[in-house]
């Protein structure tokens, strides 16, 4: 039996070993992207992913974390750790809409302002657990979203939510909607 030194740091190895190698893969990714789009597109997607990338830190503040460690949780407290993602993503959402406007000024780019809208709220709807379905005319644009989880060519490096499904057929993405 291995002691608890010896099992913290295989785990300290192991989990640096799959950052580097996460964080390799994502630049070698952005490198690859670069030669594909054109220099404006890079840019508003880099825009969008370092908003999106700070935005990730204040999503759930540990709170999926600590309800993991914590081993009888209450109803009450599910309802309000739910509850207070609600209201916490929603905060951001409004934030990154309102905020969205001066930075799309600040970098001369209408486009920014829609498109981090949408993708705050794709991230509101799916980090709290709602069931999320993107719609897409194109059966190869919805191979690709399934299989890559991103969308290359209007938002490359801004991963989708793995929750986030999507179809190309419409009566399936607004079945039972409200």
């Amino acid at each position: 039996m291995a002691s608890i030194k010896q099992q913290a740091l295989s785990g300290i190895k192991w989990n640096s070993v799959a950052k580097i190698t996460t964080d390799l893969l994502s630049v070698v990714q952005l490198m690859i992207v670069a030669r594909y789009i054109d220099k404006a597109d890079f840019g508003t997607m880099s825009i969008i992913h370092v908003v999106l990338g700070m935005v990730g830190m204040f999503t759930d503040l540990g709170m999926y974390a600590a309800m993991m460690h914590k081993q009888d949780i209450t109803n009450d407290q599910y309802n309000s750790i739910y509850w207070f993602n609600w209201i916490l993503n929603g905060s951001i959402f409004v934030i990154l809409c309102i905020a969205s406007y001066p930075i799309a000024l600040f970098y001369n780019d209408t486009n920014l302002t829609h498109l981090i809208c949408l993708a705050a709220l794709g991230i509101l709807l799916a980090e709290n657990g709602n069931d999320v379905t993107m719609w897409t005319l194109l059966e190869n644009e919805a191979k690709m979203l399934k299989e890559e989880r991103e969308n290359k060519i209007s938002l490359p490096g801004v991963k989708l939510h793995d929750t986030m499904k999507i179809t190309t057929d419409l009566e399936e993405a607004v079945k039972d909607r409200d």
